[in-house]
């Protein structure tokens, strides 16, 4: 019981720290906003926690385990009756249309990850780094397969492709989930990723 109710306080002090880091910003929140929100004491926050830093770092880290979560899926559960090019271009269409989906479900996540964390002290902003390389690592993977099965042209730049892919998401991401979350023009976010992802595709003119 005593560690349920361990992991419940934990689980309240980064909701809080989520929505404080969001609001204020990294250097102007401060341990004593997120006991106030939480409803805790300061010391409270500080048996899990030795430092805000380690708050944040820590939240950005469970980011990254979220988005793994959340976009992992084999080739193999795209391969059934259809042939590898089209999967190969379902599955590449599926990580980016998820990776957009996981920015829009949720504002403060969105504006930690793609407004907050940057401009921080360099061992501070190397996690959200590390969130953006996981990103980048899954893309420049998922265009090698597609040049495999013949969906993406092997004439494709792949470090450049990657980098205007991942530049892409986070841009889009971070002006239509942060800055016009409230004026968002599309009813359906599933059809708005599909509508992003084939605009990227088209954009780098992958197909052969």
């Amino acid at each position: 019981m005593a560690y349920k109710k361990s992991e419940q306080t934990k689980e309240k002090i980064l909701l809080c720290a989520e929505k404080v880091f969001s609001a204020k910003g990294y250097y102007e929140a401060q341990i004593s906003d997120i006991a106030r929100l939480a409803k805790i004491a300061k010391g409270t926050i500080y048996q899990y926690f030795e430092s805000k830093e380690a708050l944040f770092v820590f939240l950005i880290e469970r980011y990254v385990e979220e988005w793994e979560r959340y976009v992992s899926l084999s080739l193999d559960d795209f391969l059934g009756d259809v042939n590898p090019q089209e999967s190969a271009h379902k599955y590449l269409h599926h990580r980016i249309e998820k990776t957009m989906i996981f920015f829009s479900e949720n504002q403060d996540r969105a504006n930690i990850v793609l407004r907050v964390g940057l401009g921080l002290r360099d061992d501070i902003e190397s996690a959200i780094k590390i969130f953006e390389n996981k990103i980048m690592e899954a893309i420049i993977r998922d265009i090698k397969i597609g040049q495999r099965f013949g969906h993406i042209s092997k004439n494709l730049n792949i470090e450049l492709a990657g980098n205007a892919i991942l530049g892409g998401i986070l841009r889009i991401s971070y002006f239509y989930f942060v800055l016009k979350q409230e004026t968002f023009g599309f009813g359906n976010i599933d059809d708005f990723s599909n509508e992003v992802v084939l605009l990227i595709e088209n954009t780098l003119a992958m197909y052969k």
